[in-house]
């Protein structure tokens, strides 16, 4: 599934995030834009330039990933992909609202683990890179 571009209007400034950052624990409710989700994904692992990221990666090995749990996304159906950077876009992994399995398997009392509009995960992946001495 593609994402639309991550690009748009220009943002606040970092200094700006910083101030209003807040933990929320109560969510509106109201559907993310497939947009908001294409952004929050590049600026986690997205592609920036040629053998380049958003997240930096000793010797370019990349071995960390995101994957999407969307539950209430718009033009994104309920289930959990992994992201792809260097096509922008999702590739299925599995169907279905997951949020309250990921709520259940929290630990201890963390109910509002079920309540956001998608949550995102990072993955650890190992590609061993084999040199010739």
């Amino acid at each position: 599934m593609m994402l639309p571009p991550p690009d748009g209007p220009a943002t606040p400034s970092f200094d700006e995030v910083l101030r209003r950052r807040r933990s929320i624990r109560a969510y509106s409710g109201a559907p993310l834009s497939a947009l908001a989700v294409s952004r929050l994904l590049w600026a986690g692992q997205g592609v920036s330039g040629p053998g380049l990221r958003t997240a930096p990666s000793a010797g370019g090995s990349f071995f960390l990933g995101l994957t999407l749990v969307a539950g209430d996304v718009a033009d994104v159906p309920a289930g959990s992909y992994r992201y792809e950077p260097g096509a922008h876009r999702l590739v299925p992994l599995a169907r279905g609202d997951l949020r309250a399995q990921i709520g259940d398997a929290g630990i201890d009392d963390q109910p509002w683990l079920s309540g956001p509009q998608f949550q995102w995960k990072l993955d650890l992946r190992f590609q061993w890179k084999l040199r010739q001495v």
